[in-house]
């Protein structure tokens, strides 16, 4: 278990929520990861408990790579050195079982806020969409690409000016680089934008960053049209071993044990 310094108070809290997470708490998401909100003296806590882990990755998680609790609290504390918007990370908390990682939670300070997926998809105004695109232009020249980049990761609140801010969740996979143009463009096509939508936000990206606005706007949608591609021949392949290839991998086993 890692606490940051001004949650030590809470090592009692936080060991109380690990070990009874299964069955307290209030559920916001529970997906590949379980996403939940607990309360200690009137403060909310959010907690993610990372997916059940290959039994390879236990192994490697355990001595050959960082858990993906651990890189968002690491992670979480590089972006705000950076002065980038993130959630607070309070600890993380890594269960082990002899040679294996077998959980792993992550925890951070509850912020109120709108996702940007939800906000575009009740007002898609051109305002919005070009502050997320500064947003998202800074980001990068800071050297910061996240490789989950869709609007459901992107967090939103407005001022008493009525300026956006953002914030970065589900921090697990950043990546620290020099933003070269290619890197950009293939960021920014995980966004998954509507066309319309997509193309005020690169936009204003492309006038912050100084580029062509044209031609940066030419390799980014020939870039997004290859992506959505491998997008679809992906969830294909994985639809195909659903259905054919794993329920033979499964008879075979049951056969196996029974043999």
């Amino acid at each position: 278990m890692k606490i940051h310094l001004d949650y030590l108070h809470l090592n009692g809290f936080i060991a109380d929520t690990i070990d009874n997470f299964a069955t307290q708490g209030h559920i916001i998401q529970n997906h590949r990861n379980e996403i939940k909100i607990f309360e200690y003296q009137k403060n909310k806590f959010v907690v993610k408990s990372f997916k059940k882990i290959t039994i390879a990755n236990r192994i490697i998680y355990k001595f050959l790579r960082k858990s993906k609790a651990r890189r968002s609290y690491e992670n979480a504390l590089r972006l705000l050195d950076l002065k980038i918007g993130t959630p607070f990370p309070a600890a993380y908390v890594e269960e082990s079982s002899g040679l294996f990682l077998k959980n792993s939670y992550f925890i951070s300070c509850f912020v109120e806020h709108e996702t940007a997926d939800r906000y575009l998809t009740e007002r898609p105004d051109a305002p919005f969409l070009e502050a997320m695109g500064a947003f998202l232009y800074n980001l990068h020249k800071k050297e910061v690409f996240h490789f989950d980049l869709h609007t459901s990761n992107i967090l939103t609140t407005k001022d008493h000016k009525g300026n956006f801010d953002f914030s970065l969740v589900d921090i697990n996979r950043l990546k620290f680089k020099k933003p070269t143009q290619q890197r950009r463009v293939k960021n920014l096509n995980r966004l998954f934008l509507p066309f319309e939508q997509y193309s005020i936000l690169i936009s204003k990206y492309a006038e912050m960053a100084e580029f062509d606005v044209f031609s940066f706007a030419h390799k980014q949608l020939y870039q997004r049209k290859k992506y959505q591609i491998f997008k679809r021949l992906k969830i294909l392949f994985k639809d195909l071993y659903k259905k054919y290839v794993a329920p033979v991998i499964r008879r075979n086993t049951h056969k196996e044990a029974i043999d």
